[in-house]
């Protein structure tokens, strides 16, 4: 269980959305929470391989090169 305060004018808003669609307030908070719980988790996916990468000491290759290897592989299969 978890208890938020949201404020007055976000309460009033939640509450004309809620009100207006038939679903719980609980309801849109929860989607809400899940979204941003999962863009968070990708963010930090991402700053970890980013800094893997980084620390790899591998070059990047251009759009050209792996133009150019994308259409090889393509053309193998």
């Amino acid at each position: 269980m978890l208890t938020v305060n949201l404020g007055n004018e976000l309460e009033k808003r939640l509450s004309g959305i809620s009100k207006r669609t038939g679903r719980s307030k609980n309801f849109y908070v929860r989607q809400a929470v899940e979204q941003h719980v999962e863009d968070l988790e990708n963010y930090y996916m991402a700053l970890d391989a980013w800094t893997e990468y980084k620390n790899s000491g591998q070059n990047s290759l251009t759009l050209k090169e792996t133009t150019s290897l994308l259409f090889i592989y393509c053309a193998l299969f």
